[in-house]
């Protein structure tokens, strides 16, 4: 409700400020801006500009990486679609894939349509559009066969160690264990820098059970450093995986989280690779090789 020249020559003032939040790493300025220039000027072409720059810094899950940013970028793109789109006229994709050409046609009751393609050894996408359309292309990929090795994001690594558990609480190399033996899981996780809203999540392969000590029913008379620390702000010991989730890693370095498996069937089985993700920026993340696990019956003596 301002005066309209004021407001254009205070979205146009492109003089860098030096704002530093100390809150949050990503801030809402690339929405704000698609909002602004959306309200002031919609038929001005800079609005488009602003709308690329700001759905160029989606990160590969097609997101703004917190729900805060999230929000303002919807508002900003409700904006968009209300007075810079509203006259606009239905555009047709054409999609051209490995010789076939698919149409897709975006229009006020479809504004969205959602395509899979699966990938072929040197096949090439070709889009093309009557209209202004914008595109987000994802790609995915996973290998056939375990075992998978280790990756990490810019540092961050998990690595996984399985030690039999004895009697008197001292632990040995795992070697072949036997259905009956307690394994101590441990996750050292090396962490580049300080992040939070961090999970850890280790899937079990079907021949272990995790051992949750606050179950009276499972208790294990030995204790491991998972166990009522104040560092793990939550942890969830299911029957197919044990998670731990942390607000702050606190600093840089290598931190080991250990928790207790039971092993309760004999035979071959996978242990998927441990995963530890910041959840509010999942660009970071490391995996930890997969394993192939053999286990025994316990062997029984009998004598006379």
């Amino acid at each position: 409700g301002g005066d309209a020249a004021s407001a254009l020559s205070l979205i146009q003032d492109t003089t860098p400020r030096d704002v530093k939040n100390h809150w949050m790493r990503y801030n809402s300025d690339d929405a704000m801006n698609v909002l602004a220039w959306s309200e002031i000027a919609p038929k001005d072409v800079r609005v488009h500009t602003a709308m690329r720059k700001m759905l160029e810094k989606r990160n590969p899950y097609g997101h703004w990486r917190t729900t805060w940013c999230n929000s303002w970028a919807l508002q900003a793109m409700s904006s968009y679609a209300r007075h810079v789109e509203k006259d606009r006229q239905p555009a047709t994709v054409q999609l051209v894939t490995n010789g076939e050409t698919k149409t897709i046609t975006l229009d006020a009751n479809s504004p969205t349509q959602t395509l899979r393609v699966p990938l072929t050894p040197g096949m090439k996408l070709i889009a093309s559009s009557n209209n202004r359309a914008y595109a987000n292309v994802k790609l995915s990929a996973k290998p056939q066969l375990a075992p998978t090795g280790p990756w990490g994001h810019s540092g961050l690594s998990i690595v996984r160690r399985y030690e039999r558990l004895l009697a008197d609480g001292t632990v040995q190399k795992m070697g072949q264990p036997q259905v009956g033996d307690l394994i101590k899981v441990s996750l050292d996780i090396t962490f580049p820098s300080q992040l939070e809203y961090i999970v850890i999540e280790d899937r079990l392969p079907s021949l272990f059970e995790a051992v949750n000590n606050d179950f009276a029913s499972q208790s294990s008379r030995f204790k491991t450093n998972s166990d009522n620390s104040w560092k793990i702000n939550h942890k969830e010991l299911r029957s197919d995986r044990a998670s731990f989730f942390i607000n702050r890693s606190w600093s840089k370095g290598t931190r080991t989280i250990a928790y207790l498996a039971r092993v309760i069937s004999a035979g071959v089985a996978t242990a998927p690779a441990a995963k530890v993700e910041a959840m509010y920026d999942p660009e970071r993340i490391a995996l930890s090789d997969s394993k192939t696990l053999t286990t025994l019956r316990k062997e029984t003596i009998v004598s006379e």
